[in-house]
């Protein structure tokens, strides 16, 4: 893997660069940033460009960029598929502690005295639970919407 290629420049155009280093042509893809940046360079001066190789059956092709930075911004654009790797390892401190608040018992007496119109006590050998009537939410409040309308 080339990290990045050093020479002069051989031969510039707008999205393509050819770099010379020790007698060798390296062509490479360029962004209009790192273009931008070339030009601003003397003839004859040592450049750095950052290499992104991209490597297939058929071709060897460089993308050259101007800093490293732009080179690490285009690989997370190219690799954007490329998923978080799941362990079961995480940091000690980033998980907030959950709260779980005991549930209140009631007598049967309070029970009945707590309760709204839409709920019921359910008495069990081992339980006392208060219930709502209807279990479904949305047609607690169909009922609801419809005992409003039938009261006008």
């Amino acid at each position: 893997m080339i990290d990045y290629i050093s020479g002069t420049v051989a031969e510039l155009q707008p999205t393509v660069v050819v770099i010379d280093n020790h007698g060798i042509g390296y062509e490479m893809a360029i962004t209009l940033t790192t273009y931008d940046a070339l030009l601003k360079a003397k003839a004859g001066e040592t450049v750095k460009l950052w290499v992104s190789e991209v490597i297939r059956e058929d071709a060897h092709l460089l993308n050259g960029f101007a800093s490293r930075r732009e080179r690490t911004l285009h690989g997370l654009l190219v690799n954007v598929t490329k998923s978080k790797k799941l362990t079961n390892v995480r940091a000690s401190g980033s998980d907030e502690k959950a709260h779980i608040v005991p549930p209140i018992v009631f007598s049967l007496k309070e029970a009945l005295e707590y309760i709204k119109a839409d709920e019921y006590v359910e008495i069990t050998p081992n339980h006392i639970r208060m219930r709502k009537i209807i279990l479904d939410e949305i047609e607690r409040k169909r009922v609801a919407r419809a005992a409003g309308n039938a009261e006008e």
